[in-house]
């Protein structure tokens, strides 16, 4: 049985889809996967144990809209190959954009997770299988900048390509600063491929040099990590990782897209090492970060631990984007996803019965069976 998993791009995304990969190799044991996904992601799934076979998707040229681009070409290649002598016998897509927004239900993993059409019943951590080569220059950076001598180092993801947080170089190196001011002895490594500029404080560092597979073996000379719900947040947070304190500063305003303290607690993961902080300023990261240490975690919870607050602003956003290509149902079905998730919100319902039922007949699939079945699901979740 010849099986593809298609998730093309960001980082953190392939590594939630490690997850279905896993998944996968359980339904299907004898199966021979293969993943299609862009070469900038590539590297991520090396030596990962539930994948066979890796198809890499190029682009001569990354602007920002790549990810249309790339998804175009992959999915013409796949669908050439059907035509073919060697077809799949199931495909999988659980990326989101651009063609699934009607699994989106203002999360990341669950909405990805509904792109394979069975439970998820394997431990959800991302997989990173790292090679004694990473290993040992991540071991050989922590020798050169000393880490084992040092009192508390702290990884620091210190810019958000998913875009939920406020956080910058210019932050990180503040946070620095201030510890610096208050003879605190902690050391810094700002992990970020923006440029860090010449005026790095003397306790802080570029991880730049690591790749991100790096940096999870960099996290094992570490005792704390503060991230901004983007890729390096979920390789800290993956199979592999070590356990340490958490931080997490996202900007309140963008509901719980990048929240894992939100997603832990859908899961049931445990969340006694994990802080977010809405809003945070350098100021009250140093001094959440400052409380954590030692056996003040839960002091450091109860003192600076503020959760993004979930809004449904997203929701006409997607609602929106959707609309205007005439995907009514598709609309109707990623609002269904999001009000069996909250169902303790009306204004979904009310959103629901007055902007996107009365539109989902004249959708242009309504008629065809896979309209109808995503109709038959929109009535049942809003009836």
């Amino acid at each position: 049985m010849k099986v593809a998993l298609v998730q093309l791009d960001a980082n953190g995304d392939c590594l939630y889809a490690t997850t279905i990969a896993r998944q996968i190799k359980q339904d299907y044991p004898s199966c021979h996967l293969t993943w299609w996904i862009s070469s900038r992601c590539r590297n991520l799934l090396m030596g990962n144990p539930y994948v066979d076979e890796v198809v890499s998707v190029d682009l001569s040229d990354w602007t920002n809209v790549s990810r249309d681009i790339i998804w175009t070409l992959a999915m013409r290649q796949i669908m050439r190959r059907q035509t073919g002598p060697d077809p799949y016998d199931r495909i999988w897509t659980p990326q989101v954009y651009p063609d699934n927004f009607r699994r989106f239900d203002g999360t990341v993993r669950p909405s990805m997770f509904r792109g394979y059409d069975r439970p998820i019943t394997v431990p959800i951590d991302p997989i990173i299988a790292l090679t004694p080569e990473e290993e040992s220059r991540a071991a050989d950076y922590a020798a050169q900048h000393r880490l084992s001598a040092r009192g508390r180092v702290v990884l620091f993801e210190c810019s958000s390509n998913s875009m939920q947080s406020h956080v910058t170089p210019d932050f990180a190196k503040e946070v620095a600063r201030l510890s610096a001011a208050a003879k605190e002895d902690i050391f810094f490594l700002l992990s970020t491929m923006q440029p860090l500029g010449d005026d790095l404080p003397a306790n802080a560092v570029s991880a730049a040099s690591l790749t991100m597979r790096e940096n999870l073996a960099l996290l094992d000379h570490c005792s704390d990590f503060i991230g901004c719900g983007s890729g390096l947040t979920v390789v800290a947070t993956c199979d592999r990782a070590k356990k340490v304190p958490i931080l997490q500063i996202l900007d309140s305003g963008r509901s719980v897209l990048g929240s894992f303290h939100h997603d832990f607690s859908y899961w049931g993961k445990p969340t006694d090492m994990l802080i977010e902080l809405g809003d945070a300023t350098p100021e009250e990261t140093f001094a959440c970060l400052r409380r954590c240490q030692g056996s003040g975690m839960q002091a450091a919870i109860a003192e600076f631990h503020r959760p993004v607050p979930v809004t449904f602003d997203f929701l006409h956003t997607i609602s929106d984007y959707l609309i205007e290509r005439g995907q009514y149902l598709d609309a109707a079905e990623s609002l269904a996803h999001t009000y069996r998730r909250y169902p303790d919100r009306p204004e979904l319902l009310d959103y629901a019965r007055r902007n996107l039922l009365p539109l989902c007949p004249l959708d242009g699939s309504f008629r065809l069976p896979g309209g109808m079945r995503q109709w038959h699901f929109v009535e049942e979740s809003f009836s």
